[in-house]
């Protein structure tokens, strides 16, 4: 488990500063994953405490959603990867501590919703929320490591018509 009185004053911030967005910028090695992980647990814990108990299939189901809700962007896919199996450690830990079968269901349920986590590099993110939300096309973007945008993960071949550009002074609220 992280033990957060071990982290530096500014990794304290952004961890448990949960009202606004945060930007980690930090050489290598220097704890982002470790800042990061613990901020996200610190998201997760305060969701979880908030759900309702109207009925215990309710409370799993909505467990299950959150990591979903929560977006966390990093630099590098090994970055994210680390994040992902960080974050993992940390709720296999909460599983193990659990006092009641309710607590353990509803960490059950967080651990299987991680693997629809928003956690990804900026690419990654790109690509899945066009695979997801696509607009104007029947096709889903592919990946083709042939062309220049294939290292990215996606082709724009397929989305040409879902997509408008406005010259400067068209664009409309």
């Amino acid at each position: 488990m992280i033990d957060e009185d071990h982290l530096e004053s500014e990794q304290q911030t952004a961890a448990t500063t949960l009202d606004r967005n945060v930007s980690l910028r930090a050489g290598a090695g220097t704890g982002k994953t470790t800042t990061l992980t613990a901020r996200y647990m610190q998201i997760l814990e305060q969701r979880v405490a908030a759900l309702s108990t109207d009925t215990a299939a309710e409370r799993v189901t909505a467990a299950e959603a959150i990591p979903e809700q929560i977006l966390t962007t990093t630099f590098t896919e090994r970055a994210a990867d680390d994040l992902v199996e960080s974050v993992r450690e940390e709720i296999l830990d909460r599983l193990s501590a659990a006092d009641s079968q309710e607590e353990f269901r509803t960490w059950r349920a967080v651990a299987d919703g991680l693997d629809d986590a928003y956690i990804h590099t900026l690419h990654g993110l790109c690509h899945r929320l066009l695979t997801e939300h696509a607009v104007g096309t029947t096709n889903t973007p592919t990946v083709d490591t042939a062309t220049p945008l294939g290292r990215y993960g996606m082709t724009y071949d397929a989305l040409e018509i879902g997509f408008e550009v406005a010259e400067e002074g068209e664009a409309t609220a």
